[in-house]
C-alpha cells in the first residue's frame, strides 16, 4: 500500500512540473508604454487615457475616430454636478517652448481628441513626413460648476506619446516613361529625370519636368523605387506594381490624379514645348502648354558686321518667350 501511495505521489509531481511549461513563451506581447502613475495635483489625479498607453498610428485609425486621451483617476469631493474638464498641450520639447493645443472634448472626467487633429498637429510641430514622433503632452485642469469654471494653477505634465502621422509614400525621385523615351522600359538611363529642389520631399512635393511634345505625347510617371529595381535586378522593365498612370488612356486633359491601380496614360495632344508639375503630397498632375519655341536665338546686325558666324546667342530661360544675353 506505501509503494502505491509513492507512485501515485511521483506521479502527481510529475504532472505538475510539466504544468508549469509557458505554452505563450514566444508570443509577442502588445506594445505599450510602462504603466505610469497618475500626476496629482490639489487632489486631481490625472493620467493618459487608453488610446494614449501605448504608439498611436494615425493610419490604422478612421479619419476621424475618437481616441481616448487624458482621464481623472481620482478628484477630491467637487459639489453635485460639477465635472472635471481639460485644455490639452502639444510639444517636440520637454520644455515645452513650442507650444500647439490639441482640441479636445471632454466629458466624464475624461477627454477624447479626433484623429485628424492630432494627425495636424503633430505635422505641425514636427513635418509631414510619416515617421514616429515623441510627443510632449500637458493638460490645464478645469472644474466646471454649472456655468463657472476654475483652473488648476498649473498644468500637468503627463509624459510622451508616439504618433506616427499620415502621409503618403513620396520617393526621392520620380522619372517621365512615355512617347518621348520612346517607351523604352528596360533600359532606365532613357527615362527622363523630373526635376526636384532637393528639399525634404514631404515640405516639397513638387517635381517639374520641360518637355518637347511631339504631338500626341503619351507619357506615365515611374518612381525611384522601381528605377532601382530594374538597375539591381530585382525587375527586368519598369513594368511593375507602382508606376502611375491614369484611370483614362490618353487623357489629354491638363490636369488630374496619379494613380498605381490605373494602366491609361496621360496625352499632351499639343505640339510644342510643355510644363508638367507633379504635387506627390497630392498625388496629382497638371500640365502648362507652352507651346513651340526656340530656346535659343541668334542676334546678327550691325553691331557685329552682319556676319552670321560671329552672331551672339541669346537664350530663353524661363520658357516665357523672353530671352537674354549679350550682344
Amino acid at each position: 500500500m506505501k509503494k502505491i501511495s509513492l507512485y501515485i505521489t511521483m506521479f502527481l509531481a510529475v504532472c505538475l512540473l510539466a504544468c508549469t511549461e509557458d505554452f505563450n513563451e514566444d508570443v509577442a506581447a502588445p506594445q505599450s508604454y510602462p504603466e505610469e502613475s497618475p500626476q496629482v495635483i490639489n487632489g486631481f489625479a490625472i493620467a493618459l487615457d487608453g488610446g494614449f498607453t501605448s504608439p498611436v498610428v494615425l493610419k490604422n485609425l478612421e479619419e476621424n475616430a475618437s481616441i481616448q486621451a487624458v482621464k481623472a483617476t481620482a478628484t477630491p469631493e467637487m459639489t453635485e454636478g460639477a465635472s472635471v474638464t481639460f485644455r490639452l498641450q502639444l510639444s517636440d520639447t520637454e520644455s515645452f517652448t513650442r507650444i500647439i493645443d490639441l482640441p479636445s472634448q471632454s466629458e466624464n472626467n475624461a477627454a477624447v481628441v479626433d484623429a485628424s487633429d492630432l494627425n495636424g498637429a503633430v505635422k505641425e510641430l514636427f513635418g509631414k513626413a510619416p515617421n514616429p514622433r515623441a510627443i510632449h503632452l500637458r493638460a490645464y485642469v478645469y472644474i466646471l460648476d454649472g456655468t463657472s469654471a476654475s483652473q488648476l494653477p498649473d498644468p500637468v505634465s503627463l509624459g510622451t506619446v508616439t504618433v506616427t502621422p499620415i502621409a503618403p509614400n513620396i520617393e526621392q525621385a520620380y522619372y517621365l516613361i512615355g512617347t518621348p523615351n520612346d517607351w523604352e522600359a528596360s533600359n532606365v538611363s532613357t527615362l527622363i529625370a523630373f526635376n526636384h529642389s532637393g528639399n525634404d520631399v514631404y515640405e516639397d512635393s513638387y517635381f517639374t519636368l520641360l518637355v518637347e511634345s511631339p504631338g500626341d505625347c503619351y507619357w506615365k510617371v515611374v518612381p525611384q523605387s522601381i528605377v532601382t529595381a530594374v538597375e539591381t535586378g530585382v525587375a527586368e522593365s519598369v513594368w511593375i506594381d507602382g508606376v502611375l498612370g491614369t484611370e483614362i488612356d490618353s487623357d489629354a486633359s491638363l490636369e488630374g490624379k496619379l494613380d498605381v491601380k490605373t494602366t491609361g496614360a496621360m496625352k499632351i495632344a499639343d505640339k510644342g514645348w510643355a510644363k508638367i508639375t507633379l504635387n506627390m503630397m497630392e498625388s496629382t498632375y497638371t500640365v502648362e502648354v507652352i507651346g513651340e519655341m526656340k530656346l535659343q536665338l541668334y542676334v546678327a546686325g550691325a553691331h557685329q558686321g552682319w556676319d552670321p558666324a560671329a552672331a551672339p546667342i541669346v537664350y530663353s530661360r524661363n520658357f516665357d518667350m523672353k530671352y537674354d544675353g549679350y550682344v
